[in-house]
């Protein structure tokens, strides 16, 4: 799983669809956080990821794949 500090692609907002990247905590445009939470262990990784499972736990994440990507 990368870090944060490694995050520096530009990708969509999974809110808005604005273009952001990935040294911003929240969309500049929505106020969207851009990180995405696992819902049974609690791990965290940008959206621009689209983890249909968790790289952590294995648990499904439910993340809507397609909202973000790089561009």
């Amino acid at each position: 799983m990368p870090g944060q500090g490694e995050v520096r692609g530009v990708f969509r907002c999974p809110r808005c669809g604005a273009p952001t990247w990935g040294e911003l905590n929240f969309c500049q445009q929505c106020g969207q956080d851009l990180d995405f939470q696992c819902p049974q262990c609690g791990a965290t990784w940008r959206y621009m990821y689209e983890y249909p499972y968790c790289p952590n736990c294995g648990a499904k994440t439910g993340q809507k794949i397609g909202k973000g990507g790089f561009q």
